[in-house]
């Protein structure tokens, strides 16, 4: 096998198929989650050939797997064996690109329905950090894979990361949009150029495209969330078509996915009427009956899914009876086989959170508090005067959301590196419920000092920081002064450097 380096990707964050038999049978993996028992799988044969080499590696892998049926990314998990072997056998809605984590680095094989990928891994340590710095694919998949990453690296780190990091600070929206479009069509005809020249397949020629396409759309949409107004907002999105929104040749993709799960969040719902419900239970019961009557076929029941599915993985407790009705609602409402047989997976299993978590117990270096008398400026202001002389690192995060739970496990290494350090850990919960919260707490092992915010203290922090959605980090030095209101992720490197050069000062 020829060997491929894999650069590190430190600073990188943790960012879909159509048959099924005809049952609504689930099958246990190894992890003990469950999934539909249907056609279209895919396995992964690891090795981590030099395990034993590396005191304390991790005797885990992750694999996250885009899916669109449900609108986030799944994640799936796999044992290591002393011998540094591995294997992951997963359903697979369609071929697409995954990411393959361990530790604190990840690569990005490209995986195909009903197909086996073999690959052999070298892990380097770097300071604290452990993770995957090479990757040799087996004979048959090998030039695909390797001409898929530098393709994939040169796309995503050189060329979008490139044109982001060149944008104005302050230039008007709607003047950025036609930059971000115009640097699409300019982006579309070197990828052209770059399929001809290195002669890449269809498969690597149709990824790119879309995910240049994609890419540039999910940007536009953030970029419309700064508009205050409604009704400007909805016309800055209007370029968004059904035939661009609705494509099934995108969904090769994380890119669609990420945008197409932006766009039910940002757009589609302001587009239509509005809903009002006295709970989550009603709202997302309203949401799935309305998306199934707003699209006829598999795009509403897509809608429809991913309201059901972000509800089932939300960190709280749901009542047994109202498991029941929406379990009812899904077998009576989906034809997918795949989408319908996965959603009546996943709540099965939600009747065993009540029992489980009477077992997670208070980590002993977690202190909760609610200040809802204090406004968004006076409880601001309070966090820095009890933290006199200290640096003050802020994650903004929600029970509900995904990518701040992916980001937890990080953010606690940066925690236990400054323990002794003048260094103050400060997590502000937005949008949930004290009991979602303290649940969260107990089950994720989050230490350091919490704050549950109500709306208008997460409404000020948001304004003053132009905060467009969790998660979302601040680093404050010594003196109180917010040095960097937009700071690395946890899992970025750089986190790290910033918070040693605010101590240093």
């Amino acid at each position: 096998m020829n060997r491929v380096v894999i650069i590190f990707l430190w600073a990188a964050a943790l960012l879909l198929s159509c048959g099924a038999k005809a049952n609504n049978q689930t099958k246990p993996s190894p992890d003990g989650r469950s999934f539909p028992e249907i056609e279209q799988r895919t396995v992964i044969i690891g090795t981590i050939d030099n395990i034993k080499e590396i005191p304390g590696a991790p005797m885990t892998i992750k694999l996250s797997v885009n899916d669109i049926s449900v609108g986030i990314p799944n994640s799936f998990e796999a044992a290591i064996d002393e011998d540094g072997r591995f294997m992951f056998d997963i359903p697979l809605y369609h071929s697409t690109d995954t990411y393959l984590i361990y530790g604190d680095a990840k690569i990005t094989p490209f995986l195909f329905v009903n197909d086996t990928l073999k690959i052999n891994c070298k892990i380097g340590k770097r300071g604290y950090q452990i993770g995957i710095v090479s990757a040799a694919f087996d004979k048959r998949h090998d030039k695909f894979q390797n001409q898929f990453n530098v393709n994939n690296r040169w796309l995503h780190y050189y060329m979008i990361d490139g044109f982001r990091d060149k944008l104005p600070k302050d230039e008007p929206v709607n003047e950025l949009k036609e930059r971000y479009l115009n640097f699409q069509k300019e982006l579309l005809a070197e990828i052209d150029l770059r399929v001809k020249k290195d002669s890449l397949d269809s498969t690597i020629s149709n990824y790119l495209t879309i995910s240049a396409k994609y890419a540039v759309y999910g940007d536009i949409i953030r970029l419309g969330s700064r508009i205050p107004d409604i009704e400007e907002r909805v016309q800055f999105y209007s370029f968004l078509n059904d035939s661009i929104v609705f494509n099934e040749n995108a969904m090769l993709s994380s890119d669609y996915c990420t945008f197409l799960s932006s766009f039910n969040i940002s757009v589609d719902r302001i587009r239509g009427p509005q809903i009002s419900a006295k709970s989550n239970y009603d709202l997302i019961k309203t949401s799935v009956e309305m998306a199934l009557a707003k699209r006829e076929g598999i795009w509403g029941e897509y809608l429809a899914a991913s309201a059901l599915f972000g509800f089932a993985t939300r960190d709280e407790e749901i009542p047994q009876a109202q498991v029941d009705t929406l379990s009812d609602l899904i077998g009576r409402s989906f034809n997918d086989k795949y989408i319908r047989q996965y959603l009546l997976a996943v709540y099965s299993k939600l009747g065993q959170k009540a029992e489980e978590s009477k077992n997670f117990k208070l980590p002993a270096g977690a202190i909760l508090n609610i200040y809802d008398s204090l406004s968004g400026e006076q409880l601001f202001n309070k966090i820095i005067a009890d933290n006199p002389g200290r640096v003050i690192f802020i994650d903004i995060w929600g029970t509900w959301c995904s990518a701040c739970i992916a980001q937890m496990p990080h953010s606690q290494k940066v925690h236990e590196q400054f323990k002794v350090e003048a260094v103050t850990f400060i997590f502000l919960c937005e949008g949930s419920s004290a009991k979602s919260w303290e649940r969260a707490i107990k089950k994720h092992q989050i230490e350091g000092s919490h704050i549950n915010l109500n709306a208008s203290q997460y409404g000020y922090l948001k304004s003053r920081f132009s905060i467009d959605g969790v998660p979302r980090y601040l680093l404050i030095d010594k003196h109180g002064k917010v040095v960097n209101a937009d700071a690395p992720e946890p899992q970025n490197d750089a986190l790290v450097a910033e918070i040693k050069t605010l101590l240093e000062k």
